[in-house]
């Protein structure tokens, strides 16, 4: 079997579990919906990618258009991104921002030019997350949280702090961890109560399945990874209460990268009451821009 066709295969393998798990064919959904995202590239000296066009068209809900703004500095490298709603009378309205420093991220959510979604995440000299602010008020949401994250010298993660001040707490998180043959088990700690235990198993040196079990030893998310030449396909199922009491509940997740890129996702709940699958598919150009982005729903 040639190179070619194994990674036909490694891609095909992964959809048709996904798809097995949750159905051979999207027959039973009775309603079905799709738009389609096209991006056009500018580029400034024909290297820098300085603005993008992003035109959804949707038949239900008509056009929408958005623009991505990129900045860089004098070396060339990437310092801002920001992201715009343009409206139907060419208004632009800022929407979301990315500011890029050393060792350092900023994402910024804005609503009627207020701040909605803060959040900054520190990098140490070997890229480990050291700390992550977090600040979030909106309808869906109201968090204020920091974490902090510690690492031993082989650059395991060992500790995290993690402190709440809606609530004024603070928890601190420890891992243990132990190889038993080809299985490396983490276990949890939350200001020293026992929280869970995970089992990683490398099951060659392209495959690594992972079990994520609680307190209670109840599977509460299932992982796996496979790479194969330039792809990597990542399978996650996650149990959530329903599937602790009655034994079906959650959802499944399979995407697909092609040299880091991803190139497809599909995702569909596990719950009885809200059948619902997403497949998300995004084309690229030869720089490994995105150039189409096509995202179906299907639903009962």
């Amino acid at each position: 079997m040639n190179k070619e066709m194994r990674l036909f295969l490694v891609v095909a393998l992964a959809v048709c579990f996904l798809w097995g798990c949750n159905g051979a064919s999207n027959r039973g959904f009775r309603h079905y919906h799709i738009f389609y995202i096209e991006f056009i590239n500018h580029f400034e000296d024909d290297t820098l990618l300085v603005r993008v066009e992003a035109i959804e068209r949707d038949e239900v809900y008509g056009i929408f258009r958005r623009e991505y703004i990129y900045v860089y500095d004098d070396d060339n490298q990437l310092v801002s991104r920001s992201e715009y709603r343009i409206e139907v009378d060419g208004a632009r309205e800022l929407f979301h921002q990315q500011i890029f420093s050393q060792n350092k991220e900023t994402r910024i959510c804005f609503k009627d030019n207020d701040t909605i979604r803060f959040k900054q995440t520190f990098f140490d000299e070997r890229d480990n997350l050291i700390e992550c602010y977090r600040r979030i008020s909106d309808w869906l949401e109201h968090s204020h949280v920091r974490r902090l994250l510690r690492y031993n010298d082989d650059d395991e993660h060992i500790r995290t702090i993690w402190i709440d001040y809606i609530r004024q707490t603070t928890t601190i998180i420890t891992f243990s961890r132990r190889t038993r043959g080809d299985t490396l088990i983490t276990r949890r700690y939350a200001n020293g109560e026992f929280l869970g235990v995970t089992y990683t198993i490398l099951l060659d040196e392209n495959r690594i399945i992972e079990y994520d079990y609680d307190a209670n030893n109840f599977l509460v998310l299932r992982e796996e990874i496979t790479i194969e030449g330039e792809y990597e396909t990542f399978i996650s199922v996650f149990y959530d209460e329903n599937a602790r009491r009655s034994g079906v509940g959650g959802h499944i997740t399979t995407t697909v990268y092609r040299n880091g890129r991803m190139i497809e996702d599909i995702s569909r709940l596990l719950c009885p009451a809200h059948n619902q699958k997403i497949r998300r598919v995004i084309d690229y150009d030869e720089r490994g821009n995105r150039v189409r982005k096509v995202v179906e729903t299907w639903w009962d």
